[in-house]
């Protein structure tokens, strides 16, 4: 008989919905603030703001022009199973599996669909999910379901966009637009890595301007103080 190789390891995981909370109020006491509003190009906001960072995700694939974005769908559900302690990351030919703790709900999942545009839950791919984790992990059978989500990845097919582009906007301004996105379902892996580098590149550009008066690499000296 073949035997299938586990690997246990340990690593932090993050609840994704608490890191973006810290990072809102992060932002906030720093002056920030957040503004609603759909842009179909980007002259729209070059008499407002020196430098753009473009995190549109997929939506790139209109306001870039970008054919290489596409959705990649994941379903999950979060069950109540307070006894389950460690993450479990299977991939079998059945599909893609996994069991994460949170803080308060253990998140099973999942879905790799490339392609698929829908945003409903799906029955079909709920009773795959909850069948291949009870037969992975047989106490989550009986858990409670809490809430179930559907997400669409924003894949970019030839790798993930992190550079800086000046766009001639229609205004006869050049705007530096500093592309973050096309991570796919590996955003919170990849989050502070590329948020590090797009900030270098936007402080990069206001140096250059002359809208800042540290270089990117003394300002990351600086803040570490």
């Amino acid at each position: 008989a073949s035997l299938t190789p586990l690997f246990p390891f340990c690593l932090n995981v993050l609840n994704p919905r608490l890191t973006a909370s810290v990072y809102w109020f992060r932002f906030k006491a720093l002056g920030g603030h957040l503004v609603k509003r759909t842009i179909h190009d980007f002259s729209e906001l070059s008499r407002e703001f020196d430098v753009v960072v473009n995190c549109s995700g997929l939506r790139a694939r209109w306001l870039c022009n970008d054919p290489n974005m596409v959705p990649i769908r994941g379903q999950v559900l979060r069950v109540h199973a307070p006894w389950v302690k460690h993450v479990i990351d299977f991939n079998t030919v059945q599909g893609f599996t996994y069991v994460i703790p949170n803080t308060d709900v253990v998140v099973i999942g999942g879905t790799i669909q490339d392609g698929n545009w829908s945003e409903q839950v799906d029955p079909v791919d709920r009773k795959r999910i909850l069948d291949r984790t009870a037969a992975l992990l047989p106490s989550l059978e009986n858990a409670r379901i809490v809430s179930e989500w559907t997400g669409l990845r924003p894949c970019r097919m030839n790798g993930v966009r992190l550079e800086k582009e000046d766009i001639r906007t229609k205004h006869g301004k050049t705007l530096p637009v500093v592309h973050n996105y096309g991570h796919a379902g590996a955003g919170l892996t990849l989050h502070w890595g590329c948020a590090r580098d797009a900030a270098s590149l936007v402080l990069e550009s206001l140096f250059s301007s002359g809208s800042c008066q540290l270089a990117p690499q003394e300002h990351f000296e600086k803040s570490r103080l």
